[in-house]
């Protein structure tokens, strides 16, 4: 029992800004009305109307086809954040720079497990792969999460390709749609 508490304990606490970060909960939190789902909007508009709050990231958690040459999986671990995702979160670039590995809307970061599955011993940076037949350039790579953390992915892209990607659902201006962390 003490190793499982153990376990639940340490979990995120490799970030070193961690006490700093919080995830917002929808409904009635410490009840089972509670869920960590928000809109789109909301970080966006809390940053702009509440002084104090130094940044926001939203992230989302998809599925979908990525193809290189003749390479193709359905993945499911691919988050979708927001460009500023490593400067919240302290996972390890292996390649890439954290101030601009997500700075372009079409870049995608993959972890070293989807770089050996995708491209074995070739250098991945700038190579294009698609996600759902759309084309992103590979601008990082970042060392497998550790087990002991909330968020497990295997890419990394831009959150507001959530509607090109995604759906044909214009999740950015819906204020009902609660399907979001930040």
């Amino acid at each position: 029992i003490m190793f499982w508490i153990w376990d639940e304990m340490s979990f995120d606490n490799f970030h070193p800004e961690g006490v700093r970060i919080y995830r917002l909960v929808s409904g009635t939190p410490g009840s089972d009305q509670a869920w960590a789902g928000t809109p789109a909007q909301l970080g966006p508009e809390l940053m702009k109307n509440i002084p104090g709050i130094e940044g926001f990231v939203r992230i989302d958690q998809k599925e979908a086809v990525i193809q290189y040459e003749d390479k193709i999986h359905n993945e499911t671990g691919i988050l979708l954040v927001d460009s500023n995702f490593f400067d919240l979160f302290s996972y390890t670039l292996v390649k890439g720079n954290k101030s601009n590995v997500l700075k372009d809307i079409n870049s995608i970061v993959l972890t070293e497990t989807s770089v050996n599955k995708y491209f074995a011993e070739e250098d991945p940076i700038n190579k294009i792969v698609l996600l759902n037949d759309i084309p992103y350039s590979i601008s990082g790579v970042v060392e497998d999460p550790p087990d002991n953390t909330y968020h497990q992915f295997d890419f990394l892209i831009r959150f507001e390709k959530i509607n090109e990607n995604m759906s044909n659902y214009d999740y950015m201006e819906c204020w009902g749609c609660y399907n979001f962390e930040t």
